[in-house]
């Protein structure tokens, strides 16, 4: 829903994207734990800013650490083509991402 107002176009979406936070790449993450070298695309609600555009889009999560030490993750929007390296502690939050955020 979107509003009040349904959205079928949303149907299947298991999480929100904010764009403007990677905040919102912690829920997916820890509701779905990866293995070393595993992958999994969902599709979410994408929230775009700064015109709160929300659209349905794929988006993939591949572990690439080895298990041990920091947890990293190469995430991708295969709506905008974006692709990016995040970093995430024990719990899933995110720590990192790209030279834009460090917490």
């Amino acid at each position: 829903m979107v509003n009040g107002a349904p959205r079928p176009d949303l149907a299947g979406c298991e999480d929100v994207d904010l764009m403007a936070t990677p905040y919102t790449n912690t829920p997916p993450l820890a509701a779905h734990p990866l293995a070393p070298g595993e992958e999994r695309t969902l599709r979410v609600a994408w929230v775009r800013f700064p015109d709160l555009e929300v659209q349905a889009v794929e988006q993939q999560y591949k572990r690439l650490d080895s298990g041990t030490g920091a947890k990293r993750y190469r995430y991708r929007n295969f709506a905008s083509g974006f692709v990016g390296e995040l970093s995430a502690d024990d719990e899933e939050l995110v720590v990192a991402y790209g030279p834009w955020v460090r917490r």
